[in-house]
């Protein structure tokens, strides 16, 4: 289909969430059977925006956040959830995606990974992770 380019490795992003709140980026081109993407769906959201965002999270204790995992805010409510996540060993930190409340979505705003038993504190990071500019001159 139009969107088989776009899927990410996870392969479920599509499943449980709209294009728009991915911000992904959207080419329609003009023999595309607008049907087959539901159109009126994409216009909603981009006049209304939605209520998930897809942000990326730095944890600021000891963990690795997995796919699943539920993300929770200061006054302990779920409001997301983890999409993928791993150990990045060049930052030293769990780092990973999710979808959470757009209300918890603006960058370096607290928020917490449940990993087992226990809720590790984790804050909305910009993305890319890593300075790419750096890297180049490394």
């Amino acid at each position: 289909g139009p969107w088989s380019n776009l899927t990410r490795a996870d392969g479920r992003i599509f499943d449980a969430t709209g294009r728009i709140s991915s911000e992904l980026l959207i080419k329609i081109h003009k023999n595309t059977n607008k049907k087959s993407i539901n159109c009126k769906n994409l216009e909603s959201e981009i006049i209304n925006g939605t209520n998930r965002k897809l942000i990326g999270l730095r944890l600021l204790e000891k963990g690795v956040p997995r796919s699943g995992y539920k993300i929770f805010n200061k006054q302990d409510f779920e409001i997301g959830h983890i999409t993928s996540g791993t150990h990045s060993p060049s930052l030293e930190i769990g780092v990973g995606l999710g979808f959470i409340d757009s209300d918890y979505s603006s960058i370096g705003t607290d928020i917490y990974i449940q990993i087992r038993n226990k809720k590790l504190k984790a804050k909305v990071s910009k993305l890319p992770f890593v300075n790419i500019e750096l890297w180049k001159i490394l």
